[in-house]
Order: structure tokens, then sequence, then C-alpha cells
């Protein structure tokens, strides 16, 4: 948030949870994408991780999942994952 401030941008980072529990860490847009994005602890990938992120994508067609997560695969599914070490393509 505060490179955001930084750059003059606004502070357009948000929590999404639905009445049905889904929820999804962060809710953001950068370059006039909307981008949602999971964030855990996990250095193993699994698919479970990305269960929330992939249904709000479907909510919007618009907006592009992605998984932070500490292992170094680089696994592309559902067009979701971003390994930790890749952060700085997200941005």
């Amino acid at each position: 948030m505060k490179g955001r401030f930084n750059k003059g941008l606004p502070a357009n980072l948000y929590f999404w949870r639905d009445l049905t529990g889904h929820e999804v860490d962060l809710i953001a847009e950068w370059g006039g994408v909307l981008k949602a994005i999971e964030i855990k602890a996990s250095a193993t990938f699994q698919r479970a991780l990305i269960k929330n992120v992939t249904y709000f994508c479907t909510l919007s067609a618009q907006a592009k999942g992605y998984l932070i997560y500490m292992g170094s695969e680089g696994i592309y599914l559902n067009n979701i994952l971003v390994p930790l070490h890749k952060i700085h393509q997200l941005l």
C-alpha cells in the first residue's frame, strides 16, 4: 500500500468474502486489470490453494487470478500461479 501511495496511486486494495464463505486475500486493480490474489505460506502447491481465486474469476470475466506462495514451482493452472520469487511479474 505504501508503494501505491508513493506513486500517487489510490489505495484500492481490498479483501473479498461472500456469504457462502469464499474469500480472496487481495483484490486490486493494476493497469485497468482486476487482479484476485491469494497469498499462502505453503511451499507445496495443492489445487485447493487456488479454489477461491478460481471461483472469483468465474464471477468476473475480466479478472485475472494469482497465487503467491513460498514454493518455487512455476505451475500454470487455470491462469493462476505466481511463486513468491516471481512477484515482480504481478506488479
